[in-house]
């Protein structure tokens, strides 16, 4: 019953407060937890879907302009994979959908591979600006560790720029 209301409160609040259309769906229950899927249009006809699994959040904020900032826990894993030479690998949330961060927030990203190589990593926000914040060849374990200076949705990147194909063994986007 908390949950449905918490979901409730959260759409209400969306709805007053954000200057768009905003509607709401309460999602079932599942593995991950309760879910709610709010779907916003713009004046442009921009339609941007965000899913909040009331479950994993540890607070809801509203920034300075009535905004809403749901706050996830930490850590999100990231499971063995294989990345082919020259490719380009995107991380994303558990639920599927990037990352949305607070201004401030401090962000660690790092890798476990099989091998040493030409790697890049680093981040993406919602407009296609990318921030490179590892390159290296060096290191089997590469990291980077970055404050986000603007709250938005974020997605992760690694390239392997290496000669061959590397294993990801594990790793980890914590904030």
């Amino acid at each position: 019953m908390l949950k449905k209301a918490m979901a409730f409160f959260v759409v209400c609040t969306m709805a007053i407060c954000i200057p768009c259309t905003a509607f709401a769906e309460e999602k079932t229950s599942n593995e991950v937890g309760d879910q709610v899927t709010i779907t916003m249009t713009a004046p442009t006809g921009e339609v941007t879907q965000h899913v909040i699994d009331i479950e994993n959040c540890t607070r809801v904020e509203t920034d300075a302009n009535g905004n809403i900032l749901p706050q996830t826990k930490g850590t999100t894993s990231v499971n063995m994979h294989k990345v082919a030479q020259g490719s380009k690998m995107t991380y994303y949330s558990t639920t599927g959908s990037s990352f949305y961060i607070a201004s401030g927030t401090y962000v660690t990203f790092s890798l476990n591979l099989s091998a040493s190589g030409a790697y890049r990593m680093g981040y993406k926000n919602s407009s296609g600006t990318q921030y490179q914040k590892y390159s290296g060849s060096s290191s089997s374990s590469p990291s980077f560790s970055t404050t986000i200076s603007s709250t938005g949705n974020y997605t992760f990147y690694f390239t392997n720029a290496s000669a061959s194909s590397v294993t990801v063994y594990s790793g980890s986007i914590s904030f």
